[in-house]
């Protein structure tokens, strides 16, 4: 009797990981999509309240260099310390960028906190997709990672609205008050849902390929920023910048190919698949971040409309992008044709 009952325990056990997981993993996304929705309304009017207008576009560049930076390496070290391990780690390193920007005093300063929070939040979002990927196989993949679309959806709904209106209505640091609950929140429940890994060697961390790769995008970042702005684009700083990119570049690219355990395996850059893809999302990055951020200023700054109103002006692009992901994982699942 204790035989036959047995894979019964162990189904319910599992099916309970199960559940614990994917509730870490949703809340977790819904936190990622509370930051990169709320915020859009609220930027021009934050830049303004700590006298920062000029610096505008640094607000922008320098916080998503930190969180392109962090994707990049989250990749590589959740293979080496496990996923639970790098989400707490980001969801901290979240809650205190949260609650440094909600002290800012002077837009420089709310930068340096901004681009400590988007360190931890671009980590966030590729993290939860290998946890999916540890738990079910492909295809069954498929199907969780289309419903993570719907707490995604969710905040597009709610939040550019809600941005504004702690705008107009209250203040701006509010909009991080209210985040550090829901990432400490995020922290219990990876804590709770996720286990561990257990190492049983020492990890090697290529800190050269990360050096290369954090200076030849800073520079990168920083030439397209001061070009245009304070230096002409044919100037030497914005040259000097552009070229230094170029040569840390190329070693990294040099670097990678010889490390033991590379951030980036340049192996996957052969792969067909994973080169249309990146290029793809290269390409809509740049120009979703355009849109997402210079509308909502154009709207402010020049319409002279509220920043609740350009909430609500935003809202119906972003609940089609979130929710468009539901349908298209369900019929990934149902065709099983994934790649």
């Amino acid at each position: 009797m204790a035989t036959a009952q047995e894979p019964i325990v162990e189904s319910a056990g599992s099916r309970k990981r199960i559940g614990l997981g994917l509730a870490a993993v949703f809340l977790t996304y819904f936190a990622h999509g509370y930051f990169i929705q709320i915020l859009m309304p609220a930027l021009p009017k934050i830049a303004a309240d700590l006298d920062g207008m000029p610096w505008y576009s640094w607000g922008i560049s320098i916080p998503h260099l930190g969180q392109a930076f962090a994707m990049l390496m989250v990749g590589k070290l959740s293979d080496m310390y496990g996923r639970r391990a790098l989400l707490l780690v980001s969801l901290a390193i979240c809650l205190l960028g949260t609650v440094w920007s909600a002290l800012s005093a002077t837009f420089m300063i709310f930068i340096i906190a901004r681009t400590v929070l988007c360190i931890g939040q671009g980590a966030l979002a590729p993290l939860v997709f290998s946890v999916l990927g540890d738990m079910f196989e492909p295809v069954e993949r498929s199907k969780w990672a289309g419903l993570l679309n719907i707490p995604a959806g969710i905040f597009a709904f709610i939040g550019p609205t809600l941005g504004g209106w702690f705008v107009d209505n209250l203040s701006w640091r509010y909009i991080f008050w209210c985040g550090a609950p829901l990432l400490i929140i995020c922290l219990a429940a990876v804590l709770i849902g996720l286990t561990g890994r257990t190492l049983h060697s020492a990890p090697k961390i290529d800190s050269r390929g990360a050096l290369f790769a954090a200076i030849a995008s800073s520079a990168m970042i920083l030439a397209f920023s001061l070009a245009g702005t304070l230096y002409p684009w044919l100037s030497i700083q914005v040259i000097g910048l552009l070229a230094g990119s170029i040569v840390f570049g190329v070693l990294f690219i040099k670097t990678e190919s010889r490390a033991e355990q590379p951030i980036l395996d340049l192996q996957v850059l052969k792969n067909r698949s994973v080169v249309t893809v990146s290029s793809a999302c290269v390409l809509s990055a740049i120009g979703m971040i355009g849109i997402g951020i210079y509308f909502p200023l154009m709207m402010q700054g020049i319409q002279g409309i509220s920043a609740t109103l350009t909430g609500k002006i935003i809202t119906p692009g972003g609940i089609l992008m979130g929710f468009l992901g539901v349908p298209a994982g369900f019929i990934l699942a149902r065709t099983k044709r994934y790649k």
